[in-house]
Parts: C-alpha cells; structure tokens; sequence
C-alpha cells in the first residue's frame, strides 16, 4: 500500500474513532452520574496529544500549524478536556482554508483580572472563511449546521459538546471573529 493510501487510511480510521466517542460523550451528557477524574493537566502536552490525531492531514493538506503554548497547569478532567479540544482543532482543520492553511494554538495567562491565579486562555484561529456573522450566536446550539457552503456533511453537534462540557467543567468558551492576516 502506498504511504498516501496508508496515511488516508489512518485519518479515515481516526475521524469514524471521533465519531464513536462523539456519541459516547453524547450518552455520557445524558447520564445520571458521572465520574470526572481532575487531575494537575500540563495544558501544553494536553493540547499536543489532541493536536496529534490531525498532523498526518496536515501534512497531507500542507496545512501549517503554529502552536505557541505558555508552560501553563490547570486542573481538568483530562479525557473530556482532550474530548473538546479534539472537538474545536477539528473543526479547525475542516474549514481552513484549502491552500495555505494556516492553524495557530496559543495558551497564555491572563492575569489582568487577578494578578495572584490569573485566568489560562487557549485561543484557536484558521485562516478559512469564518463563520457568518449571523451564525456565530448558534455555533454552540445542538445540531446547528449554519448557511456555510463548507457545512453541508457538518452534523452541529461537535461545538455543542464542547459547549455542554464546558459547563461541567467551569470553562468559558465562545467564538470571536477575528481573521488572521493574508
């Protein structure tokens, strides 16, 4: 098999995976007790193992990924953490643009609000198209697809994930829209 083959293969095989777990978190949403395990997270190496599944299709779509991450530790459950990141660098990789895509991950503490904790920001932009402006306020809505032409496979539900566990886990998340550079 050729390495092109091998390595579409692995995405394929890693995107029907996200897919599973998709539906796992959608039952575990639903579940009347669940067990979230909090632990010391290393928010760099959090990001990188998410990050990891989508670098084959990077490098497949010559998609440049920037990832500028303060050595920062928060305290999470880590596989739903890894869950929503996994949830937002996808949709990240889906609507980058085609040619030169441009991915940048940053993480940095805030500490404008307090000085002693300081708040950990983790902010992630493509230099695809964006969302309508219309649309942003319903990115997080249960099945929301949108009028984007890219959005006609989407199935809404992955930014409503991140949304839910947000709430679980005390995490702000929301959408800006704000273009990088040409």
């Amino acid at each position: 098999m050729s390495e092109y083959v091998y390595r579409r293969m692995q995405h394929v095989q890693r995107m029907a995976g996200l897919d599973v777990e998709r539906i796992l978190y959608y039952a575990r949403l639903h579940a009347a007790h669940v067990d979230y395990q909090f632990e010391k997270i290393f928010l760099p190496e959090c990001a990188k193992e998410a990050l990891e599944q989508f670098l084959g299709i990077a490098e497949e779509r010559r998609i440049e990924v920037r990832m500028e991450l303060a050595p920062v530790w928060i305290v999470s459950d880590r596989r739903v953490l890894n869950f929503m990141l996994s949830q937002i660098f996808g949709n990240a990789f889906k609507y980058v643009r085609k040619r030169d895509g441009i991915i940048e991950i940053a993480g940095w503490k805030d500490e404008e609000k307090d000085a002693a904790h300081g708040e950990i920001r983790l902010a992630v932009r493509d230099n695809g198209g964006g969302a309508p402006p219309e649309d942003i306020p319903f990115l997080f809505d249960k099945g929301f697809t949108g009028s984007h032409p890219g959005r006609q496979n989407a199935t809404g539900m992955g930014l409503y994930f991140v949304k839910k566990y947000a709430e679980v886990l005390a995490v702000d998340v929301r959408v800006e829209k704000e273009l990088l550079p040409e």
